[in-house]
């Protein structure tokens, strides 16, 4: 019997089988749970980790890559986060322990990693300006304060480390291998915008029984919000620190623009 094959179909269900097999040997690290403890060794050593790899990427796409290059390393940067929160989303379903009220992709970071990928290909310097300030002064604090529930190597940190260094790096890599930098009015649009989302999502909580960028109620394992008063006034005491780290992280672009006049 003569058997005919195509090299190309082939191809395809050799990388077919081994993205099957790659994710199935990731399904190990969920079954590794170990309570995750803020500022401990692992905490922060992931975020030397973080800075390092952070600096080494930027240095090496600002000193070594052609405009083109630079493009190319700039999507896959943005891809990573989104890659994150699609895996994420695989692997609760594939559990069986997805439910909408707590793994849709609308908390404002995982929101953000749809977004990325479409600063980085149109260059949108309204859309930058609005990320900027969300992501730096908004994620940062998501590095510094997470909230998480296990610790690596489980999947569900991973995804997190993944999301939110990943958005900080990429905007990052804007600033300093794009050169793009946020105008004065970014803020009251960036501020404006996270109300309009705000309110959005709130209204979705209330709605839905979810808990969404926490409007409904603080973080169990503790955030920046525990200094912000009871629900609901740290909403609106949180508006306040916003617009402080906003302004905290215009500042520096301030100080270069006027002493290069």
């Amino acid at each position: 019997m003569l058997i005919i094959t195509n090299p190309k179909l082939d191809k395809k269900r050799i990388e077919l089988c081994d993205l099957i097999c790659l994710l199935s040997a990731m399904e190990i690290f969920y079954t590794i749970q170990n309570d995750f403890v803020a500022f401990s060794l692992e905490h922060v050593t992931v975020l030397i980790a973080y800075v390092l790899i952070s600096i080494l990427t930027i240095y090496w796409a600002k000193h070594f890559l052609s405009q083109k290059a630079k493009d190319r390393a700039g999507m896959i940067l943005a891809l990573i986060p989104l890659l994150a929160v699609i895996l994420r989303i695989y692997f609760k379903y594939h559990f069986g322990e997805f439910t909408y009220v707590k793994d849709l992709p609308l908390f404002i970071c995982r929101l953000v990693s749809f977004v990325l990928p479409i600063l980085i290909w149109t260059k949108n310097r309204a859309l930058f300006g609005v990320l900027y300030f969300w992501v730096i002064a908004g994620t940062t604090n998501a590095l510094i304060t997470p909230d998480i529930e296990y610790g690596l190597p489980h999947m569900e940190s991973i995804f997190y480390w993944m999301i939110h260094a990943g958005l900080v790096m990429s905007i990052l890599y804007c600033v300093f291998v794009y050169g793009w930098k946020p105008k004065r009015r970014d803020i009251w649009r960036a501020f404006m915008w996270a109300n309009f989302y705000l309110v959005f999502i709130h209204g979705l909580n209330s709605l839905m029984g979810s808990n969404y960028s926490y409007t409904m109620h603080k973080p169990i394992n503790g955030s920046i919000l525990d200094f912000f008063g009871p629900w609901p006034w740290y909403l609106l005491t949180g508006q306040l620190l916003a617009l402080f780290l906003f302004l905290l992280f215009y500042l520096p672009f301030y100080f270069v623009e006027k002493s290069s006049k």
